[in-house]
């Protein structure tokens, strides 16, 4: 009740594509299982299947439901679902930390939903129209297709967009230590290694791109990377629940035949050039910007036709 009362929008419903806080409710399920302890591997099937079956077009849906699974030593598994269209990653682990901070009696975090945070936060008319040049080099204009696009979003949107569909993983030091090794970088500068988190993103990416890109095609391939960007705009965690990410992409050229290491020094030096801060801010602002106009079909369809 405390989390709720810190972030009524968790309480609301979704329909369509609108979302109404209605102070409705979280459901949360506590089911026995028949199993002695919790699996230390769970399948995503499983996670998905103590759901139950997809809501259907056009009913309530809860913005975020909640299923305890208890086996007889005590251990459990918690899965959470949730609307990504009202929420993002950063929001739900923020909700996770108030409810239990709540749980231990400690004071909650201050977590606000209100869209007038975020809308003071974009850029006008101006600054959005040089965001906009400086990306695709041209206006965008809305559509025909862009209307088209949001009345039929609003008709599947509560079939494709109800499940938050993620994979983990978990690896041990003994794991990642071929994969930092596969990522080497030859006169890599001394205090800028290449970090755990970058070499696993460089690896799976790399290895997905070799099995998976013609070898007569030029291959070009677009790793997007999504950051938290809350800080770098002066927010707390807490604010701009489903507006606080910030994705950004790079790109590059024949990544079929570069080695992994290769690949890593590229990765490395995109990652390392200029003030990733003050690309991500207007990312953000782009981003944002494009949403909060209802652009986004003739963004994508941008972004797509010119490169």
């Amino acid at each position: 009740t405390i989390a709720l009362a810190a972030a009524p929008l968790f309480a609301g419903r979704t329909s369509g594509g609108s979302v109404a806080i209605s102070n409705d409710g979280v459901p949360f399920a506590v089911t026995h299982a028949e199993g002695a302890r919790a699996p230390e591997d769970v399948g995503l099937e499983h996670l998905l299947g103590m759901f139950g079956p997809e809501p259907s077009a056009g009913s309530r849906a809860p913005v975020m439901a909640a299923h305890l699974e208890r086996y007889k030593d005590g251990s459990a598994i918690l899965a959470m679902r949730f609307c990504r269209r009202a929420l993002d990653t950063a929001s739900l682990w923020s909700f996770i930390e108030t409810w239990a901070a709540a749980a231990r009696r400690a004071a909650p975090q201050t977590l606000d939903t209100h869209p007038a945070i975020m809308r003071a936060l974009l850029p006008d008319g101006g600054a959005f129209e040089q965001l906009v040049q400086a990306e695709i080099g041209a206006p965008l204009k809305r559509s025909f297709s862009s209307r088209a696009s949001a009345a039929l979003s609003r008709l599947v949107g509560p079939l494709t967009d109800t499940r938050a569909r993620c994979i983990s993983a978990a690896l041990s030091p003994e794991d990642l230590a071929p994969i930092m090794a596969s990522t080497t970088l030859d006169g890599n500068p001394p205090g800028e290694p290449l970090s755990a988190q970058e070499a696993l993103i460089l690896h799976l990416f790399w290895k997905l791109c070799q099995e998976s890109i013609p070898a007569s095609s030029a291959g070009k391939a677009a790793l997007g990377l999504h950051y938290d960007v809350r800080e770098m705009l002066g927010l707390p965690p807490g604010h701009c629940s489903g507006a606080g990410l910030a994705c950004i992409y790079w790109r590059t050229q024949a990544l079929h035949q570069k080695s992994e290491a290769q690949a890593a020094q590229e990765f490395h030096e995109w990652l390392r050039q200029g003030s990733l801060g003050m690309r991500l801010k207007k990312a953000w602002e782009l981003q944002a910007g494009v949403a909060e106009r209802g652009l986004e079909y003739e963004y994508t369809s941008s972004i797509h036709g010119a490169r």
